[in-house]
């Protein structure tokens, strides 16, 4: 059953780094853990909402202030989809 479970997972965190990744592509290669990832994209939703408001929130998530930088960085010139508010639902 933990096998099944732990394959669940993977599973889901692929599906969401396959959907994100639509908005906001240079998320997955800045962020390689399938935890930290999840978290963040619950975090910020949007890359809309990434600013250096939310710098504290980024590092604490991923314990690297370089790369939360380089998150906020990406987030300005992503090339990623816009996302609508149904899209968030």
């Amino acid at each position: 059953m933990i096998d099944q479970l732990d394959k669940d997972i993977n599973t889901f965190t692929m599906r969401l780094k396959e959907w994100f990744s639509w908005h906001f592509p240079e998320l997955g290669k800045i962020v390689n853990d399938n935890h930290i990832f999840t978290k963040l994209v619950h975090l910020i939703e949007t890359r809309a909402n990434v600013n250096e408001d939310l710098k504290d929130s980024l590092v604490e998530i991923m314990h690297d202030e370089d790369k939360a930088n380089q998150v906020i960085e990406a987030a300005k010139t992503s090339m990623g989809q816009d996302m609508n508010e149904v899209d968030t639902q």
